[in-house]
């Protein structure tokens, strides 16, 4: 969870594309609806954890479902 640095308003990606590590702009908008859904929901191991088939919990959701989720609570 230390991957999303409120005081620098960036997201640190690890392995995107390229399988290169990155830092991507963070809206405010984009901040606060994490802070509720981290609030609402108390992730553990990953703030979208998957839930494909049966329910794993301890694997991340696959990377296009939480790019979509992200853009679309962003704009």
């Amino acid at each position: 969870m230390n991957d999303i640095d409120s005081q620098r308003m960036v997201i640190h990606i690890h392995e995107g594309k390229g399988s290169r590590d990155r830092d991507l702009p963070l809206r405010p908008k984009l901040l606060e609806a994490l802070r509720e859904y981290w609030r609402w929901k108390k992730p553990k191991d990953y703030l979208f954890p998957s839930t494909a088939g049966i329910v794993v919990w301890n694997n991340p959701s696959p990377t296009k479902i939480v790019q979509s989720e992200c853009r679309i609570i962003g704009n």
